[in-house]
């Protein structure tokens, strides 16, 4: 708890808020004093506020709405017909997600191309008064390469591979460690956070680039043996392993913990082994992502989250050091039961997980989105739960001076 002052540079009423957060079934009250004034005059509207103190209007507690910015239930943008045409039957929220290609980005070492590539939907989404979460690939299976035309023709080395429904025609996985595309993508993060750093019509941004839909990984080519249920995968020299070198992740990871201090980006596992040490079940280490300022997104939730399978996101966030990362960066992460699911947390934890039917309790913040138009029973459990996440402020009392 902590209680904080703030001065504005003019104002009509004196509030009191206060910040409502459900920890594990407890209410947390947080009082907060926020004196809208002149800060000229302040202190004499304080001594005269004290003195009449009796004159303060309790108001009565009422839920936030289920809309509130930077939590909450979010579509996939596509899901508008246009910037005029909302989703019909749809439930409230703040925000948009999309992915966008990096060659729509980028056309040389040093060309950008933000303004057709990205500004049309950041536009779009500003539109309709929300905010906009988005990552951008390199390799998304099914889709067409994101890798900028400049590297092809330079030489860049790539793959063809039938997973997720990819064909020879379509993605390709490129060579991560190629020294070309790592300065490409490291002069593309600088640009991108001189542009967009603290831009007000983003909420979140994904760092991506790496792996399969920019999730930071490359299963099944990713040097093990693959799982069987007498087996456990295992390091195999004579499987490929198609990912980016740690050396290649951590200039990544640097490269964007550098271009944004603002607007909050987020890393799907905790990355990059400290003094080359793996976490396990019974050897857990921190991370080096852990100790720079970016917060994390499951893409498998309610699937695969919870402590069970070293791959499970909640497992790999205690092995690697980021279990109480939630209590200085955003979480969130896509809900594992249609393709049209996203959700975050601002700030928040994952201390209860909602069940596939949507029917438990939730952790503050977390924000889960479900694609729209919802099935009416479906709709009114999302909007109850959208009023679980996240952080929520009230106006206890309000004073009018005189």
């Amino acid at each position: 708890m902590m209680n904080r002052e703030l001065m504005a540079s003019s104002s009509i009423f004196d509030l009191t808020f206060d910040i409502l957060t459900i920890f594990s079934g407890l209410l947390i009250v947080v009082a907060l004093l926020v004196a809208c004034l002149p800060v000229s005059g302040a202190a004499a509207f304080h001594s005269a506020s004290n003195a009449a103190a009796a004159d303060w209007i309790a108001q009565d507690y009422a839920p936030a709405p289920a809309g509130n910015p930077l939590k909450g239930f979010l579509p996939f943008y596509d899901a508008y017909g246009s910037a005029e045409n909302p989703i019909k039957s749809d439930f409230p929220h703040s925000m948009e997600f999309f992915y966008v290609p990096l060659k729509n980005l980028m056309n040389g070492p040093d060309g950008f191309t933000f303004d057709t590539g990205l500004e049309p939907q950041l536009i779009s989404i500003s539109r309709r008064g929300h905010q906009a979460v988005f990552r951008v690939y390199l390799d998304y299976p099914g889709r067409v390469s994101g890798i900028p035309d400049f590297l092809r023709k330079g030489g860049l080395k790539v793959r063809n591979y039938p997973y997720f429904g990819n064909l020879p025609t379509l993605s390709l996985s490129p060579d991560y460690d190629d020294p070309e595309l790592i300065t490409a993508l490291e002069s593309f993060i600088a640009a991108f956070g001189r542009r967009y750093d603290g831009d007000p019509r983003i909420g979140f941004i994904q760092i991506g680039l790496l792996g399969f839909w920019g999730e930071w990984h490359t299963w099944p080519q990713d040097g093990h043996t693959q799982e069987t249920a007498l087996l456990k995968s295992q390091p195999d020299p004579k499987e490929e392993d198609w990912f980016a070198s740690e050396a290649t992740q951590l200039r990544i990871l640097n490269a964007f913990d550098a271009a944004f201090d603002q607007t909050r980006i987020l890393l799907r596992y905790p990355m990059v082994k400290s003094r080359g040490q793996e976490a396990a079940p019974y050897r857990r280490t921190v991370y080096q992502s852990v100790n720079m300022d970016i917060g994390y997104h499951d893409d498998s939730f309610a699937y695969e989250t919870a402590f069970g399978a070293d791959w499970y996101f909640m497992s790999r966030m205690q092995w690697r050091g980021a279990i109480d990362k939630w209590k200085t960066q955003p979480i969130g992460g896509e809900l594992r039961r249609s393709n049209c699911v996203f959700g975050w947390i601002h700030p928040a934890g994952t201390r209860r997980i909602l069940s596939r039917r949507l029917t438990r309790p939730m952790s503050p913040g977390w924000s889960l989105t479900l694609c729209s138009p919802l099935p009416r029973s479906r709709a009114v459990r999302t909007f109850i739960i959208a009023r679980w996440m996240g952080h929520g402020i009230w106006a206890t009392n309000f004073m009018s001076p005189r």
